[in-house]
């Protein structure tokens, strides 16, 4: 896929997007873009090209879901984001590649898409 490798977040509040943009900065990675409710209805592959400047973030919700998109990262460098991220947020975010696929998938599309996969993953019984 075409462009330069990014970190997408959302649904996280403003003082996990503050120990994000920290902890990723003393690691020398960019911080990431930060998507809101209000990039529900763009592609991803919009966002991507900056055609939508982030809005305002509304109040934190706590509780929301999260989620940490990766574009063009090497797969190491997802297996080393998703622990830096597990460590550094509180609950159990959603992780996922962007793909040629879903790039043309609008943000609302792809979380309800993600949504879907992790009830199916959690209501498989646990093999012992």
């Amino acid at each position: 896929m075409e462009g330069k490798a990014r970190i997408l977040a959302f649904g996280f509040t403003s003082a996990e997007e503050l120990r994000i943009d920290e902890g990723l900065a003393a690691l020398g990675v960019p911080a990431p873009l930060k998507l809101h409710q209000g990039h529900g209805g763009l592609t991803l592959r919009s966002i991507l090209e900056g055609a939508a400047e982030a809005p305002e973030a509304a109040e934190d919700r706590p509780g929301a879901e999260r989620l940490v998109l990766f574009h063009n990262v090497s797969d190491a460098g997802v297996q080393s984001l998703m622990r830096f991220f597990r460590q550094t947020c509180d609950g159990r975010p959603i992780f996922a590649v962007v793909t040629p696929t879903s790039i043309d998938w609008t943000l609302a599309f792809l979380l309800e898409h993600l949504l879907e996969e992790r009830a199916a993953l959690d209501a498989r019984p646990q093999v012992q």
